[in-house]
């Protein structure tokens, strides 16, 4: 088990490095601990991310339960989620004790998913072709907006698909790979508006605020 979580964790990073353009500079340890289930703490959460800054710097923990029903594709999402919050903090090395973390927007982290090698991505492309023929696209603030975690299955795959096209066209826009990783190392300071952040960092595709 320990072997295959390691194994997706480096394929989710060097499928992330290959999507931005990036070289591997990795600088903070990412410790992935591996537990099952214990009747003594019932309440524990299948995943669980800890974030943290102690003396020798910033450190990144992903707590995993092992349970029958683990799923392949929530686990290499938990796991593109603390990678991706590895990248956004990299350069940030002052981070004050107790301070509470920016994380990827799920927009972010499910269409950059979609992107990875094994992932069936016809079936994405098929959704959108008939929402368009349909004339039924959704806008960019409801895909920013929305949480996909808390749709119903066939909702999920219309997000994800929307999710998908958002994260291609920004990254076939001029400069695409640069302005998202800039978008990613701004989103410690970014405002409460998800949508006009967004916007900010791809004026010429979507507009700016």
């Amino acid at each position: 088990m320990r072997g295959a979580v390691c194994g997706l964790a480096e394929r989710t990073k060097a499928n992330l490095l290959r999507v931005l353009g990036l070289s591997d500079n990795w600088k903070t340890p990412l410790v992935i601990n591996l537990d099952y289930p214990q009747a003594n703490l019932p309440e524990l959460q299948a995943s669980r991310f800890e974030f943290s800054q102690i003396g020798a710097g910033l450190k990144l923990q992903l707590n995993l339960l092992i349970t029958n029903d683990l799923s392949g594709h929530a686990v290499q999402r938990d796991l593109l989620r603390a990678i991706l919050i590895e990248l956004i903090y990299r350069e940030r090395t002052n981070v004050a004790a107790g301070s509470r973390y920016a994380a990827p927007p799920a927009w972010l982290l499910d269409g950059l998913l979609q992107l990875a090698p094994g992932h069936e991505t016809a079936e994405a492309a098929q959704l959108l072709e008939t929402m368009v023929a349909s004339n039924r696209i959704a806008p960019v603030d409801e895909i920013v907006r929305q949480k996909g975690e808390l749709l119903e299955p066939s909702s999920r795959k219309m997000h994800d698909a929307y999710s998908f096209a958002l994260v291609q066209l920004l990254l076939d826009s001029p400069n695409g790979q640069k302005k998202l990783l800039k978008f990613l190392q701004d989103l410690p300071d970014a405002p409460n508006d998800s949508v006009a952040d967004v916007r900010e960092h791809f004026p010429n595709v979507l507009g700016g605020s």
